[in-house]
């Protein structure tokens, strides 16, 4: 079932909501109030009475007018509730917030609330992830269903970066393990490379479990005041 399916109600109370607040500004003549007298008027009269009441007052230009009543014509308010009264505004933001949280979308994408690095990675976790999901399916299955040596896939690394302190905790993580290099790093920040840049590391005070340390790393350790706290991998 598809998700306009499934929130029909929602999407249709937002929209009855906008059109009453388009009518309701629009139609200044709303008959908040019936025009009596007490003489007999027949229909010809009262669609010209009622004619003439929506030309001078109906609209938005209109409101507001003075009117002038003659031919013992009284008027009457009718009791309504205003737009105040069925929180119109609280209305029509909570509908919004509905149909966004059926779709997954976060509030300050659409002015509600405010924007967290957590927020966006989520959008694009639960949010876009799926549909691209199917679309690197679809792609698979109809464009090269028999080539195993391609594979479609929608790069969002630049989506789920977060913010800056998040990002350099992570680099410089996978930096001291060996994961990363500085020019991969570089890379991911869209930097140029530098020289020597390609070169790995990973901690001299590591090493497998129950092998015994080289004699190269036992001696590095032993070097007090040592300005190199790694040791260089092979690759990129």
């Amino acid at each position: 079932m598809s998700v306009v399916a499934e929130c029909k109600d929602a999407i249709a109370l937002a929209r009855a909501c906008e059109l009453h607040g388009a009518r309701f500004f629009a139609a200044g003549a709303r008959p908040g109030f019936v025009l009596s007298t007490d003489g007999q008027l027949n229909a010809e009269a009262r669609e010209a009475l009622r004619s003439q009441w929506d030309r001078r007052h109906g609209g938005v230009g209109n409101s507001h007018n003075t009117a002038v009543l003659t031919g013992g014509l009284k008027p009457y308010e009718i009791p309504q509730s205003s737009n105040s009264d069925a929180q119109f505004l609280e209305l029509r933001k909570y509908q919004l917030e509905e149909i966004a949280r059926l779709y997954r979308v976060p509030g300050h994408l659409l002015g509600i609330g405010s924007a967290t690095p957590e927020a966006d990675i989520a959008f694009v976790t639960h949010c876009i992830m799926p549909w691209l999901r199917r679309f690197e399916s679809a792609f698979m299955r109809d464009l090269i269903a028999d080539d195993d040596r391609y594979l479609v896939e929608f790069d969002v690394r630049g989506l789920l970066r977060g913010d800056a302190a998040s990002r350099s905790a992570y680099y410089r993580a996978m930096w001291d393990i060996g994961v990363l290099s500085t020019n991969k790093i570089l890379e991911l920040e869209n930097m140029d490379p530098v020289e020597g840049g390609d070169v790995r590391y990973r901690p001299l005070n590591m090493g497998t479990l129950g092998e015994q340390p080289s004699e190269a790393d036992v001696l590095a350790q032993q070097q007090p005041g040592s300005e190199i706290d790694g040791q260089a991998v092979e690759g990129g």
